[in-house]
């Protein structure tokens, strides 16, 4: 129902993507999609909240004729989050995450419903946290996760999918992917290595989980 388009150079609807978001009727009639169509970095956090669905979703995405660049999101010191999704049924697809400040998450999706499909989250030493974080009924598809000290992926709540996506911890002590309390999630096809500690940890009430086609790798834990 709604295509925005957003260019750093002006050539688009709108220069950031916070703009583009915000522009959006907040009572959905159909899919809003915001469409980046370039491959610049965009300093900036994005945040998505206060839309009424409908039974619609938010899809925020590059261009999908791009095959081998994406936008790169790099949000400026005391950000939460490249993106923080305090909104149901949202998506996230195909662009890089790439702090240059400290922050807590490269992506935080506390709402249900999120999708983050086809991202790639360099965290190096600059999130704190989670690369990524998702909540009940989310998905995380396709994916690539990096960080050092903070939590690769982690996951709340129940009935979240994960699948064909990489997640790497380099930490001695913090976890690559991180259960926390969250029951009935499926994960399957997915690479998680963390060569100085834990690959995984399924906290307390991760209950009834289940893991396939897959390989956890760590050091000697």
């Amino acid at each position: 129902a709604t295509d925005l388009n957003v260019k750093q150079d002006g050539s688009g609807d709108h220069a950031t993507i916070q703009a583009a978001v915000n522009a959006l009727s907040t009572n959905l009639t159909g899919d809003a999609c915001v469409v980046i169509r370039d491959t610049q970095t965009y300093t900036e956090q994005v945040t998505v909240q206060g839309f009424t669905n409908n039974g619609y979703r938010i899809k925020i995405m590059a261009d999908p004729s791009f095959v081998s660049s994406a936008p790169v999101i790099s949000p400026p010191a005391l950000s939460t989050a490249a993106f923080l999704i305090l909104n149901s049924s949202v998506t996230v697809q195909k662009v890089f995450v790439a702090p240059g400040s400290a922050l807590p998450y490269g992506i935080k999706a506390s709402s249900a419903y999120a999708a983050i499909s086809d991202v790639v989250v360099l965290g190096g030493g600059s999130i704190g946290s989670a690369g990524v974080m998702i909540s009940s009924d989310s998905s995380v598809t396709a994916s690539s996760i990096t960080v050092q000290s903070a939590v690769g992926l982690r996951l709340e709540g129940s009935r979240n999918t994960v699948s064909l996506s990489t997640i790497t911890n380099n930490h001695a002590s913090s976890y690559a992917l991180y259960l926390d309390g969250a029951s009935s999630n499926t994960l399957s096809r997915i690479f998680v290595f963390n060569p100085l500690g834990y690959a995984s940890i399924l906290n307390a009430g991760s209950d009834f989980n289940a893991i396939s086609q897959s390989t956890l790798t760590n050091n000697d834990n």
